[in-house]
Protein backbone atom coordinates (compact mmCIF):
# COMPACT_ATOMS: atom_id res chain seq x y z
CA UNK A 1 0.00 0.00 0.00
CA UNK A 2 1.15 3.53 -0.77
CA UNK A 3 2.01 5.05 2.65
CA UNK A 4 2.31 8.61 1.33
CA UNK A 5 -0.60 10.62 2.85
CA UNK A 6 -3.06 11.72 0.18
CA UNK A 7 -5.56 13.72 2.25
CA UNK A 8 -5.13 16.71 4.54
CA UNK A 9 -8.10 17.29 6.87
CA UNK A 10 -8.57 20.92 7.87
CA UNK A 11 -10.95 22.03 10.60
CA UNK A 12 -11.52 24.54 13.39
CA UNK A 13 -11.10 22.95 16.79
CA UNK A 14 -13.77 25.07 18.45
CA UNK A 15 -16.68 23.58 16.49
CA UNK A 16 -15.28 20.99 14.07
CA UNK A 17 -13.03 18.65 16.03
CA UNK A 18 -15.63 15.99 16.80
CA UNK A 19 -16.87 15.88 13.19
CA UNK A 20 -13.28 15.79 11.92
CA UNK A 21 -12.55 12.80 14.17
CA UNK A 22 -15.58 10.89 12.88
CA UNK A 23 -14.71 11.79 9.28
CA UNK A 24 -11.17 10.58 9.78
CA UNK A 25 -12.41 7.23 11.03
CA UNK A 26 -14.78 6.80 8.06
CA UNK A 27 -12.13 7.78 5.53
CA UNK A 28 -9.54 5.52 7.18
CA UNK A 29 -11.86 2.60 6.54
CA UNK A 30 -12.21 3.61 2.89
CA UNK A 31 -8.66 4.80 2.10
CA UNK A 32 -6.41 3.35 4.81
CA UNK A 33 -5.22 5.17 7.90
CA UNK A 34 -1.89 6.20 6.36
CA UNK A 35 -3.67 8.05 3.55
CA UNK A 36 -4.73 10.81 5.95
CA UNK A 37 -2.99 13.79 7.58
CA UNK A 38 -4.68 15.80 10.33
CA UNK A 39 -2.92 18.55 12.25
CA UNK A 40 -3.44 17.33 15.83
CA UNK A 41 -2.56 13.74 14.87
CA UNK A 42 0.65 14.54 13.01
CA UNK A 43 1.92 17.82 14.54
CA UNK A 44 5.34 17.62 16.19
CA UNK A 45 6.03 19.62 19.31
CA UNK A 46 8.57 22.39 18.87
CA UNK A 47 8.32 22.55 15.09
CA UNK A 48 6.80 25.64 13.45
CA UNK A 49 3.10 25.01 12.96
CA UNK A 50 2.81 26.69 9.57
CA UNK A 51 5.86 24.93 8.16
CA UNK A 52 4.32 21.59 9.11
CA UNK A 53 1.03 22.53 7.46
CA UNK A 54 2.80 23.80 4.33
CA UNK A 55 4.94 20.65 4.14
CA UNK A 56 1.82 18.50 4.45
CA UNK A 57 -0.07 20.41 1.76
CA UNK A 58 2.90 20.09 -0.58
CA UNK A 59 2.83 16.30 -0.08
CA UNK A 60 -0.89 15.51 -0.42
CA UNK A 61 -3.31 15.54 -3.33
CA UNK A 62 -6.48 16.56 -1.49
CA UNK A 63 -7.52 18.93 1.27
CA UNK A 64 -10.83 18.09 2.95
CA UNK A 65 -12.16 21.13 4.77
CA UNK A 66 -14.67 20.65 7.59
CA UNK A 67 -16.73 23.73 6.79
CA UNK A 68 -18.07 24.93 10.13
CA UNK A 69 -18.85 28.58 10.88
CA UNK A 70 -15.61 28.94 12.86
CA UNK A 71 -13.57 27.41 10.04
CA UNK A 72 -15.13 29.71 7.47
CA UNK A 73 -14.25 32.72 9.60
CA UNK A 74 -10.70 31.53 10.41
CA UNK A 75 -7.80 33.37 8.71
CA UNK A 76 -5.67 30.25 9.23
CA UNK A 77 -8.15 28.02 7.39
CA UNK A 78 -8.35 30.53 4.54
CA UNK A 79 -4.56 30.60 4.37
CA UNK A 80 -4.50 26.79 4.20
CA UNK A 81 -7.09 26.81 1.43
CA UNK A 82 -5.21 29.40 -0.62
CA UNK A 83 -1.89 27.59 -0.19
CA UNK A 84 -3.46 24.28 -1.19
CA UNK A 85 -4.76 25.77 -4.43
CA UNK A 86 -1.36 27.30 -5.16
CA UNK A 87 0.15 23.81 -4.83
CA UNK A 88 -2.41 22.24 -7.20
CA UNK A 89 -4.18 20.41 -4.35
CA UNK A 90 -7.89 19.65 -4.83
CA UNK A 91 -9.92 21.30 -2.04
CA UNK A 92 -13.21 19.64 -1.02
CA UNK A 93 -15.23 21.51 1.65
CA UNK A 94 -17.83 19.41 3.46
CA UNK A 95 -20.88 20.66 5.34
CA UNK A 96 -21.59 19.72 8.95
CA UNK A 97 -25.22 18.90 9.86
CA UNK A 98 -26.68 21.40 12.26
CA UNK A 99 -23.99 24.02 11.60
CA UNK A 100 -25.23 26.07 8.64
CA UNK A 101 -22.84 28.35 6.79
CA UNK A 102 -23.63 31.96 5.92
CA UNK A 103 -22.58 31.75 2.29
CA UNK A 104 -23.46 35.40 1.66
CA UNK A 105 -20.77 36.43 4.12
CA UNK A 106 -18.04 34.42 2.36
CA UNK A 107 -15.72 35.91 -0.28
CA UNK A 108 -16.71 34.90 -3.79
CA UNK A 109 -13.74 32.56 -4.25
CA UNK A 110 -14.96 30.45 -1.32
CA UNK A 111 -18.68 30.43 -1.97
CA UNK A 112 -18.16 29.46 -5.64
CA UNK A 113 -16.80 26.07 -4.51
CA UNK A 114 -18.99 22.96 -4.22
CA UNK A 115 -19.67 22.14 -0.56
CA UNK A 116 -20.33 18.41 -0.13
CA UNK A 117 -23.33 17.07 1.78
CA UNK A 118 -21.89 13.73 2.89
CA UNK A 119 -25.31 12.31 3.83
CA UNK A 120 -26.21 12.48 0.14
CA UNK A 121 -22.83 12.47 -1.64
CA UNK A 122 -20.60 10.09 0.34
CA UNK A 123 -19.89 7.64 -2.49
CA UNK A 124 -19.15 10.42 -4.97
CA UNK A 125 -16.93 12.15 -2.42
CA UNK A 126 -14.92 9.00 -1.67
CA UNK A 127 -14.55 8.09 -5.33
CA UNK A 128 -13.02 11.51 -6.01
CA UNK A 129 -10.51 10.93 -3.21
CA UNK A 130 -9.55 7.54 -4.63
CA UNK A 131 -8.76 8.99 -8.05
CA UNK A 132 -6.01 11.42 -9.12
CA UNK A 133 -6.48 15.12 -8.45
CA UNK A 134 -6.49 17.20 -11.65
CA UNK A 135 -6.44 20.71 -10.19
CA UNK A 136 -4.25 23.27 -11.97
CA UNK A 137 -1.99 25.21 -9.63
CA UNK A 138 -3.14 28.74 -8.90
CA UNK A 139 -0.29 30.78 -10.25
CA UNK A 140 1.66 33.46 -8.39
CA UNK A 141 4.08 35.04 -10.86
CA UNK A 142 5.05 38.21 -9.00
CA UNK A 143 8.75 38.64 -8.18
CA UNK A 144 10.04 38.50 -4.62
CA UNK A 145 9.80 41.62 -2.51
CA UNK A 146 13.15 43.40 -1.96
CA UNK A 147 14.81 42.44 1.30
CA UNK A 148 14.55 45.99 2.67
CA UNK A 149 11.18 46.96 1.26
CA UNK A 150 9.77 50.25 2.57
CA UNK A 151 6.00 50.72 2.57
CA UNK A 152 4.44 53.64 0.73
CA UNK A 153 0.98 53.82 2.35
CA UNK A 154 -0.54 56.64 0.29
CA UNK A 155 -0.11 54.97 -3.10
CA UNK A 156 -0.64 51.45 -1.75
CA UNK A 157 -3.95 52.25 -0.05
CA UNK A 158 -5.16 54.08 -3.15
CA UNK A 159 -4.55 50.92 -5.21
CA UNK A 160 -6.20 48.66 -2.64
CA UNK A 161 -9.29 50.85 -2.61
CA UNK A 162 -9.62 50.43 -6.36
CA UNK A 163 -8.88 46.73 -6.63
CA UNK A 164 -10.87 45.38 -3.67
CA UNK A 165 -14.38 46.01 -2.40
CA UNK A 166 -15.11 47.86 0.82
CA UNK A 167 -14.68 44.69 2.92
CA UNK A 168 -11.38 43.86 1.16
CA UNK A 169 -12.74 40.40 0.34
CA UNK A 170 -13.82 40.52 -3.29
CA UNK A 171 -11.98 41.76 -6.38
CA UNK A 172 -13.02 44.68 -8.53
CA UNK A 173 -12.55 44.22 -12.27
CA UNK A 174 -10.73 47.42 -13.18
CA UNK A 175 -7.71 48.64 -15.08
CA UNK A 176 -5.41 50.82 -13.04
CA UNK A 177 -1.93 52.19 -13.63
CA UNK A 178 1.15 53.28 -11.73
CA UNK A 179 2.70 56.17 -13.63
CA UNK A 180 6.07 57.76 -12.95
CA UNK A 181 9.66 58.19 -14.06
CA UNK A 182 12.07 55.27 -14.15
CA UNK A 183 13.45 54.14 -10.82
CA UNK A 184 10.78 55.81 -8.69
CA UNK A 185 9.46 52.49 -7.35
CA UNK A 186 6.49 51.60 -9.58
CA UNK A 187 7.50 47.97 -9.96
CA UNK A 188 8.30 47.54 -6.26
CA UNK A 189 4.88 48.97 -5.35
CA UNK A 190 3.20 46.54 -7.76
CA UNK A 191 5.15 43.64 -6.23
CA UNK A 192 4.07 44.71 -2.74
CA UNK A 193 0.45 44.77 -3.85
CA UNK A 194 0.74 41.22 -5.19
CA UNK A 195 2.19 40.01 -1.88
CA UNK A 196 -0.70 41.45 0.15
CA UNK A 197 -2.76 38.63 1.66
CA UNK A 198 -6.09 40.35 1.00
CA UNK A 199 -5.17 40.74 -2.67
CA UNK A 200 -4.11 37.09 -2.95
CA UNK A 201 -7.33 35.97 -1.29
CA UNK A 202 -9.56 38.12 -3.52
CA UNK A 203 -7.82 37.23 -6.79
CA UNK A 204 -8.06 33.54 -6.01
CA UNK A 205 -7.54 32.34 -9.58
CA UNK A 206 -4.01 33.67 -9.60
CA UNK A 207 -1.72 36.65 -9.89
CA UNK A 208 -0.12 36.87 -13.32
CA UNK A 209 2.87 39.03 -14.26
CA UNK A 210 4.35 40.12 -17.57
CA UNK A 211 7.30 42.49 -17.97
CA UNK A 212 7.43 44.23 -21.35
CA UNK A 213 10.12 46.92 -21.51
CA UNK A 214 11.22 48.91 -24.53
CA UNK A 215 11.53 45.98 -26.97
CA UNK A 216 9.31 43.23 -25.57
CA UNK A 217 8.67 39.67 -26.68
CA UNK A 218 4.90 40.02 -26.66
CA UNK A 219 4.21 36.47 -27.86
CA UNK A 220 6.57 35.09 -25.23
CA UNK A 221 4.82 37.11 -22.53
CA UNK A 222 1.40 35.83 -23.58
CA UNK A 223 2.76 32.29 -23.67
CA UNK A 224 4.03 32.54 -20.08
CA UNK A 225 0.66 33.80 -18.83
CA UNK A 226 -1.20 31.06 -20.70
CA UNK A 227 1.06 28.36 -19.30
CA UNK A 228 0.76 29.72 -15.76
CA UNK A 229 -3.02 29.73 -16.05
CA UNK A 230 -3.47 26.34 -17.72
CA UNK A 231 -0.31 24.30 -17.17
CA UNK A 232 -0.01 23.95 -20.97
CA UNK A 233 2.97 25.27 -22.92
CA UNK A 234 1.32 26.54 -26.10
CA UNK A 235 3.08 27.56 -29.31
CA UNK A 236 1.31 30.70 -30.55
CA UNK A 237 1.99 31.76 -34.11
CA UNK A 238 1.59 35.46 -33.29
CA UNK A 239 0.35 37.91 -30.66
CA UNK A 240 -3.19 37.89 -32.08
CA UNK A 241 -3.58 34.15 -31.55
CA UNK A 242 -1.95 34.34 -28.14
CA UNK A 243 -4.24 37.17 -27.02
CA UNK A 244 -7.36 35.30 -28.17
CA UNK A 245 -6.36 32.01 -26.53
CA UNK A 246 -5.44 33.72 -23.27
CA UNK A 247 -8.73 35.65 -23.30
CA UNK A 248 -10.64 32.34 -23.59
CA UNK A 249 -8.92 30.98 -20.49
CA UNK A 250 -9.48 34.18 -18.51
CA UNK A 251 -13.26 33.88 -18.84
CA UNK A 252 -14.91 33.60 -15.40
CA UNK A 253 -11.51 33.94 -13.68
CA UNK A 254 -10.69 36.28 -10.82
CA UNK A 255 -7.09 37.13 -11.71
CA UNK A 256 -4.89 40.12 -11.14
CA UNK A 257 -2.72 40.70 -14.20
CA UNK A 258 0.28 42.99 -13.81
CA UNK A 259 1.77 44.36 -17.03
CA UNK A 260 5.02 45.94 -15.93
CA UNK A 261 7.20 48.56 -17.64
CA UNK A 262 5.01 49.36 -20.64
CA UNK A 263 6.70 51.63 -23.18
CA UNK A 264 4.26 51.32 -26.08
CA UNK A 265 0.48 51.08 -26.00
CA UNK A 266 0.49 48.70 -28.97
CA UNK A 267 2.46 46.17 -26.93
CA UNK A 268 -0.06 46.45 -24.11
CA UNK A 269 -3.25 45.78 -26.07
CA UNK A 270 -2.98 41.95 -26.33
CA UNK A 271 -2.83 41.74 -22.51
CA UNK A 272 -6.07 43.70 -22.07
CA UNK A 273 -8.29 41.29 -23.99
CA UNK A 274 -10.93 39.18 -22.22
CA UNK A 275 -11.24 38.42 -18.54
CA UNK A 276 -14.26 40.51 -17.59
CA UNK A 277 -13.74 39.56 -13.93
CA UNK A 278 -9.99 40.25 -14.01
CA UNK A 279 -8.16 43.38 -12.90
CA UNK A 280 -5.12 44.81 -14.68
CA UNK A 281 -2.34 46.84 -13.12
CA UNK A 282 -0.06 48.66 -15.56
CA UNK A 283 3.24 50.33 -14.71
CA UNK A 284 4.46 52.91 -17.20
CA UNK A 285 6.39 56.15 -17.58
CA UNK A 286 3.97 57.39 -20.25
CA UNK A 287 0.72 58.99 -19.14
CA UNK A 288 -0.65 58.54 -22.67
CA UNK A 289 -0.44 54.76 -22.32
CA UNK A 290 -2.48 54.84 -19.12
CA UNK A 291 -5.05 57.15 -20.71
CA UNK A 292 -5.25 54.93 -23.81
CA UNK A 293 -5.96 51.91 -21.63
CA UNK A 294 -8.70 53.86 -19.78
CA UNK A 295 -6.84 53.18 -16.56
CA UNK A 296 -7.30 54.98 -13.28
CA UNK A 297 -3.87 56.41 -12.47
CA UNK A 298 -1.72 56.63 -9.38
CA UNK A 299 1.34 58.86 -9.63
CA UNK A 300 4.56 57.42 -8.23
CA UNK A 301 7.03 60.26 -7.72
CA UNK A 302 9.69 60.96 -5.13
CA UNK A 303 9.33 59.16 -1.83
CA UNK A 304 8.34 61.19 1.21
CA UNK A 305 11.15 62.33 3.49
CA UNK A 306 10.30 59.67 6.07
CA UNK A 307 10.05 56.90 3.47
CA UNK A 308 13.37 57.99 1.94
CA UNK A 309 15.14 57.85 5.29
CA UNK A 310 13.67 54.41 6.01
CA UNK A 311 14.94 53.07 2.69
CA UNK A 312 18.39 54.63 2.96
CA UNK A 313 18.89 53.42 6.54
CA UNK A 314 17.42 49.90 6.22
CA UNK A 315 19.86 47.59 7.97
CA UNK A 316 22.09 50.56 8.85
CA UNK A 317 21.61 51.76 12.43
CA UNK A 318 23.23 54.53 14.41
CA UNK A 319 23.57 57.26 11.76
CA UNK A 320 22.28 60.66 12.89
CA UNK A 321 18.89 61.36 11.31
CA UNK A 322 19.89 64.81 10.07
CA UNK A 323 22.74 63.30 8.03
CA UNK A 324 20.32 60.75 6.60
CA UNK A 325 17.86 63.48 5.65
CA UNK A 326 20.56 65.50 3.90
CA UNK A 327 21.65 62.42 1.93
CA UNK A 328 18.10 61.56 0.86
CA UNK A 329 17.63 65.15 -0.37
CA UNK A 330 20.96 64.89 -2.18
CA UNK A 331 19.68 61.75 -3.92
CA UNK A 332 16.41 63.44 -4.86
CA UNK A 333 14.22 61.08 -2.74
CA UNK A 334 14.63 58.84 -5.80
CA UNK A 335 13.88 55.22 -4.82
CA UNK A 336 16.44 53.62 -7.14
CA UNK A 337 19.25 55.92 -6.01
CA UNK A 338 18.35 55.37 -2.35
CA UNK A 339 18.33 51.61 -2.88
CA UNK A 340 21.77 51.75 -4.50
CA UNK A 341 23.14 53.93 -1.70
CA UNK A 342 21.72 51.63 0.97
CA UNK A 343 23.29 48.61 -0.72
CA UNK A 344 26.64 50.42 -0.85
CA UNK A 345 26.47 51.18 2.87
CA UNK A 346 25.61 47.63 3.86
CA UNK A 347 28.29 46.12 1.62
CA UNK A 348 30.92 48.56 2.88
CA UNK A 349 30.05 47.63 6.46
CA UNK A 350 30.25 43.92 5.66
CA UNK A 351 33.47 43.89 3.63
CA UNK A 352 35.47 46.67 5.31
CA UNK A 353 34.10 45.99 8.79
CA UNK A 354 33.16 49.67 8.97
CA UNK A 355 30.83 51.15 11.55
CA UNK A 356 27.64 52.67 10.10
CA UNK A 357 29.08 56.16 10.70
CA UNK A 358 32.35 55.36 8.90
CA UNK A 359 30.48 53.69 6.02
CA UNK A 360 28.27 56.77 5.70
CA UNK A 361 31.31 59.07 5.64
CA UNK A 362 32.80 56.89 2.90
CA UNK A 363 29.56 57.18 0.90
CA UNK A 364 29.65 60.96 1.15
CA UNK A 365 33.25 61.06 -0.05
CA UNK A 366 32.72 58.73 -2.98
CA UNK A 367 29.69 60.74 -4.16
CA UNK A 368 31.77 63.92 -3.87
CA UNK A 369 34.44 62.26 -5.98
CA UNK A 370 31.89 61.41 -8.66
CA UNK A 371 30.46 64.93 -8.65
CA UNK A 372 27.04 63.94 -7.34
CA UNK A 373 26.20 67.08 -5.39
CA UNK A 374 22.46 66.71 -5.76
CA UNK A 375 20.19 64.68 -8.06
CA UNK A 376 18.19 66.98 -10.32
CA UNK A 377 14.44 66.55 -10.09
CA UNK A 378 13.15 68.49 -13.10
CA UNK A 379 15.79 67.97 -15.78
CA UNK A 380 15.60 64.40 -17.15
CA UNK A 381 18.97 64.44 -18.89
CA UNK A 382 20.76 65.92 -15.90
CA UNK A 383 19.05 63.41 -13.64
CA UNK A 384 20.39 60.58 -15.78
CA UNK A 385 23.91 61.98 -15.44
CA UNK A 386 23.47 62.19 -11.67
CA UNK A 387 22.23 58.61 -11.63
CA UNK A 388 25.28 57.53 -13.59
CA UNK A 389 27.44 59.12 -10.90
CA UNK A 390 25.71 57.16 -8.13
CA UNK A 391 26.02 53.97 -10.17
CA UNK A 392 29.72 54.61 -10.78
CA UNK A 393 30.15 55.07 -7.05
CA UNK A 394 28.64 51.66 -6.34
CA UNK A 395 31.00 50.08 -8.89
CA UNK A 396 33.94 51.14 -6.74
CA UNK A 397 33.08 48.24 -4.45
CA UNK A 398 33.93 45.85 -7.30
CA UNK A 399 37.31 44.76 -8.61
CA UNK A 400 38.20 45.56 -12.22
CA UNK A 401 37.48 41.95 -13.21
CA UNK A 402 34.08 42.03 -11.48
CA UNK A 403 33.17 45.27 -13.25
CA UNK A 404 34.11 43.73 -16.60
CA UNK A 405 31.92 40.71 -15.92
CA UNK A 406 29.02 42.96 -14.95
CA UNK A 407 29.35 44.80 -18.27
CA UNK A 408 29.34 41.45 -20.11
CA UNK A 409 25.77 40.87 -18.90
CA UNK A 410 24.67 43.52 -21.39
CA UNK A 411 24.64 40.81 -24.08
CA UNK A 412 21.42 39.45 -22.57
CA UNK A 413 18.03 40.83 -23.58
CA UNK A 414 16.50 43.54 -21.42
CA UNK A 415 13.67 42.56 -19.07
CA UNK A 416 14.20 38.82 -19.58
CA UNK A 417 14.94 36.19 -16.95
CA UNK A 418 18.43 34.77 -17.52
CA UNK A 419 19.28 31.37 -15.94
CA UNK A 420 22.40 31.20 -13.79
CA UNK A 421 23.72 28.48 -16.11
CA UNK A 422 23.73 31.00 -18.98
CA UNK A 423 25.51 33.57 -16.82
CA UNK A 424 28.11 30.97 -15.85
CA UNK A 425 28.63 29.99 -19.47
CA UNK A 426 29.17 33.63 -20.44
CA UNK A 427 31.67 34.26 -17.65
CA UNK A 428 33.52 30.93 -18.11
CA UNK A 429 34.50 30.56 -14.49
CA UNK A 430 36.43 27.38 -13.67
CA UNK A 431 34.22 26.90 -10.63
CA UNK A 432 30.45 27.43 -10.90
CA UNK A 433 30.38 28.53 -7.25
CA UNK A 434 32.58 31.53 -8.17
CA UNK A 435 29.94 32.60 -10.70
CA UNK A 436 27.15 32.27 -8.14
CA UNK A 437 29.18 34.20 -5.57
CA UNK A 438 29.60 37.11 -7.98
CA UNK A 439 25.89 37.02 -8.84
CA UNK A 440 25.06 37.30 -5.14
CA UNK A 441 27.48 40.22 -4.74
CA UNK A 442 25.95 42.09 -7.68
CA UNK A 443 22.48 41.43 -6.29
CA UNK A 444 23.47 42.73 -2.85
CA UNK A 445 24.67 45.93 -4.52
CA UNK A 446 21.34 46.22 -6.39
CA UNK A 447 23.19 46.11 -9.70
CA UNK A 448 21.13 43.10 -10.80
CA UNK A 449 17.96 41.43 -9.57
CA UNK A 450 18.37 37.79 -8.53
CA UNK A 451 15.56 35.30 -7.83
CA UNK A 452 16.67 32.35 -5.70
CA UNK A 453 13.35 30.58 -6.29
CA UNK A 454 13.81 30.48 -10.09
CA UNK A 455 17.61 30.62 -10.23
CA UNK A 456 17.55 33.56 -12.65
CA UNK A 457 18.75 37.15 -12.87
Amino acid sequence: MDTQPRVFISYARSDGEAFAGDLRARLSAELGVEALWRDRDRMEGGVGWWKQIADALEAVSFMVLVATPAAMASPVVRKEWRYARQQGVCVYPVQVPGLPIDFAALPRWMRDSHFYNLDKEWETFVNYLKNPCHAVKVSFMAPDLPAHFVKRPAQFNELIARLLDADRQNPVAITTALKGAGGFGKTTLAIALCHDEDVQAAFDDGILWATLGEKPDVVGGLTKLYEALTGVNAAFVDAEQGANKLAEKLADKDCLIVIDDVWNGVHLQPFLRGGDRCARLITTRDVGIAVGAKAQMTDVDEMTAAESIDLLSAGVTGVERGRLARMTARLGEWALMLELANAMLRERMATANDTPEHAFAWLEKVLDKRGVRGVHRDNEEQRKQDAAGVLASSLELLTADQRDRLKQLAVFKDDADVPLSSVGALWRFDDEFDAEELVLLLARLTLIKFSSSTGTI
